[in-house]
This record gives structure tokens, sequence and C-alpha cells, in this order.
């Protein structure tokens, strides 16, 4: 493949430049050691897999705030255990505070220089604002991404 008249990258953000897995983790923490069942971190992964899954597939067109909310009753009813609104709040609104991986700020400032940066997800704008990056939006339903440690920009695209 010849990209060399390449002139923009389309990415997503959330799994490809933040670590999910982590802030998933950590987000379900609390409600996890609530529960009678233990549930370790793979089983916990797969089935937050399956949820979510099945929740954007019935939802296709929701934000991913409410997929998490969703998700968060698709596990509960999976695993046969509860949960609160409080627990599925705490889900949703964990994305501004999962992780950058680590190698994701340097590979964004060496592809700035050649690219344009595109990043596409269902995450409301904003939502990121507790994390690493913060988006802000803009016309046409795109806005920027930067990082708080570098001056990285890219647009980013909501999917419809």
């Amino acid at each position: 493949m010849d990209i060399s008249q390449t002139k923009a990258l389309t990415f997503d953000c959330y799994g490809t430049l933040i670590d999910w897995e982590t802030g998933i983790l950590a987000a379900l923490k609390s409600w996890v050691d609530a529960q009678t069942v233990a549930v370790d971190a793979d089983h916990l992964l797969a089935t937050f897999g399956q949820a979510e899954t099945e929740a954007e597939q019935a939802h296709p067109s929701e934000v991913y705030t409410e997929i998490l909310r969703r998700t968060m009753a698709g596990m509960a009813t999976l695993l046969k255990v509860s949960y609160t609104p409080e627990d599925a709040d705490r889900l949703a609104n964990s994305v501004g505070d999962w992780p950058v991986f680590p190698d994701s700020v340097e590979a964004l400032e060496r592809l700035k220089k050649r690219f344009k940066l595109v990043v596409v997800s269902n995450v409301p704008f904003g939502q990121a604002t507790g994390s690493s990056v913060r988006c802000t939006r803009n016309r046409g339903g795109c806005g920027c991404i930067q990082t708080r440690s570098s001056h990285v920009r890219a647009r980013v695209c909501r999917a419809q």
C-alpha cells in the first residue's frame, strides 16, 4: 500500500489511544467488591464485552455513555448480581478517567507532522475532559482532541 498521497488518518480513540480495559476495571472495582460472586479481571472484561456488544447491537445510535449504562445492566444480568443506578452512572461517567496508553502521545506527535489526524468516536464531546485528552465541540459534529502533556491536536468526529 502506497501511503505517499495520504493526507489524513482516521482512528478510534478508546482502545487505540486510551486504555479502556484499565479504565473499565478501575470503574467497576467498587461494584465488583460489593458483590458476593468472585470475578477475576479477565472474566469481568469478557462479561463487559458481551454486555457491551449486546447494548451496541440493540441501540446502535446511542452515545457511549448510554451504552455503558446499558452495559452495566447487562453485566449484572449475566453475572446474576445486582447493581444500582449509581453503579451504572459511575461506569458511564468514568470514560474521562481512563488512562492514555504510554505510547499514544509520542505516536500522535510523530503522525501529526505528516498527516491530519481524525478521531472517530461515539463518546460524547466533553466526556474525556477528566482524562489526558480534552475534546471540544466544533461545527459539523467535529472538534479537536488535545493531550494534556503535549499539543497534539486532531479532529474528532462523532460517529452517527
